[in-house]
């Protein structure tokens, strides 16, 4: 729901030169993930759809999974594929079970020649990291095989437990792949020293919705250098004040500016502190969506049909399950009923946004979602609905107001804050009573300490990560976050 209309739909909004937009295939060169091979016993079906359930999870993270049930068909080679598959991967998770490690110890079956060759590799390349245990049944005696007795685990043997594990995993994962900084502790990414946990935030501003509202792309280069450096300093001041920051993920595809300034902290991806979100839980589907919602020809349609081709995985996609289009209207209706449930008229709706009257058409604003449907969260869909006479002001903050709608909806379905008061972001307003980072406090605060400004604006990406950590960004985030009035 990222391009604020339904896929399947129909609407299409105007490109404008702010989308600029560019097909995937001729602009990324996103850094593949860790390779992995995932080594476990047949103990049961429900067993190996577990084993599949986390194989696909790793893979929707980025991480390039190895799976016998993807890739062996009936008269292939087992010992081969096996050796190749451990030999040939950067790392090998091994699924600890009672079963595992009997087959292991005495090298029967498939999980024996497994373990065969992974031992060997890992004493003949001195390469123990290699190998990461996940226990999944019984105890860690019970389970584990001889030669994975005196390392680390990841615990994922209960439900309660299989979250935390599995971050543990991912981090692992990306910690020791050599497109990481090798000098960090693994800790980095999840721990944030004795602070309290903070908010996400969602990147609004760099909504390619809202830099059109804004005037990039049509009010000279001045204008558009002044936004694309308060852009990329908020999403800075984002990543500091935050434990996860949240991007439109068709923004990411359609704007160049927004792409230009996440992919500077794509090391952050991995790490889950970055994400995209849109309206679906893999790439596969999110890119059906975007299919269904352009015309084949368009600019925005050969975009999404280029994410077929795009090399190495795409970054971690927050999905939801809400139904958009259905909390919209909901809000819209809210909005639109003034007090004592009295319907709000489309005259009295312009003179609180422009203060002036203009002339409307005879319905009220609470019958739009009902005209409209899917396409009522567009503002120059809206604007004849309402009104007969053309005013660029009005429409401009119709659009906002509607703008607004979508990222309270958002900000709920995935319980963020947004960040406000930017220069270039007009008429948008969170909901009363959310919780805000004003960014003009956070900002004239920095600035105070021109050691620490300096070291915001120029820090590399892991050093910012770093940063996160200082108690003077602690004591920035308690003077700025506060509650919407």
């Amino acid at each position: 729901m990222g391009d604020h209309s339904d896929p399947g739909s129909g609407e299409q909004r105007r490109v404008t030169p702010a989308d600029n937009v560019t097909a995937p295939e001729e602009e990324f060169e996103m850094a593949a993930g860790p390779s992995v091979f995932i080594s476990y016993s047949w103990d049961s079906d429900d067993h190996r759809t577990w084993v599949a359930a986390l194989a696909e999870r790793l893979r929707t993270d980025g991480i390039n999974v190895r799976l016998d049930q993807w890739y062996m068909r009936p008269g292939d080679d087992i010992p081969t594929f096996m050796e190749v598959a451990v030999r040939e991967s950067e790392f090998v998770v091994i699924i600890c079970t009672p079963q595992f490690k009997t087959a292991a110890d005495n090298r029967t079956g498939g999980v024996g020649y497994e373990s065969q060759v992974l031992s060997g590799e890992v004493f003949a390349l001195a390469n123990g990291q290699k190998v990461i245990p996940v226990l999944r049944a019984g105890s860690w005696a019970e389970a584990a095989p001889s030669y994975a007795l005196g390392r680390w685990y990841v615990d994922m043997s209960s439900e309660r437990k299989a979250d935390q594990g599995y971050t543990l995993l991912k981090q692992t994962l990306f910690g020791r792949f050599t497109g990481t900084d090798s000098t960090a502790p693994l800790t980095t990414a999840v721990t944030v020293g004795n602070r309290e946990r903070r908010p996400v935030i969602i990147a609004h501003f760099l909504d390619h919705y809202v830099l059109e509202l804004s005037g990039y792309g049509v009010s000279g280069p001045t204008f558009d250098r002044q936004t694309a450096t308060e852009a990329a300093l908020a999403f800075r001041v984002a990543l500091l004040a935050a434990d996860q920051v949240l991007v439109p993920a068709v923004s990411f595809f359609q704007s160049p500016l927004c792409r230009r300034i996440v992919t500077r902290f794509r090391p952050f991806f991995d790490m889950g502190i970055i994400k995209l979100v849109g309206d679906a839980y893999d790439w596969r589907e999110f890119r059906l969506n975007r299919l269904q919602e352009y015309s084949p020809g368009s600019r925005q349609y050969d975009i999404y049909d280029g994410l077929r081709r795009v090399r190495g995985p795409l970054p971690a996609l927050a999905g939801t399950d809400q139904n958009t289009t259905e909390a919209l209207h909901e809000e819209w209706r809210s909005f639109a009923s003034a007090s004592a449930g009295t319907p709000r008229r489309a005259v009295d709706l312009a003179r609180s946004l422009t203060g002036l009257p203009v002339e409307p058409v005879t319905i009220d604003v609470t019958d739009v979602v009902d005209v409209l449907g899917p396409a009522a969260f567009v503002g120059e869909n809206i604007y004849p609905v309402l009104f007969a006479r053309y005013d660029p002001v009005l429409l401009g903050r119709l659009s906002a107001l509607v703008c607004s709608m979508f990222f309270r909806v958002m900000s709920r379905d995935h319980r963020a804050t947004l960040m406000e008061d930017m220069t270039y972001i007009r008429g948008m307003r969170p909901a009363t009573g959310a919780t805000v980072l004003s960014y003009r406090t956070f900002l004239r605060a920095l600035r105070l300490d021109e050691e620490l400004w300096r070291e915001v604006r120029r820090s590399e990406p892991l050093d910012l990560l770093r940063l996160q950590r200082d108690s003077r960004i602690d004591e920035l985030c308690r003077e700025s976050y506060r509650v919407s009035a």
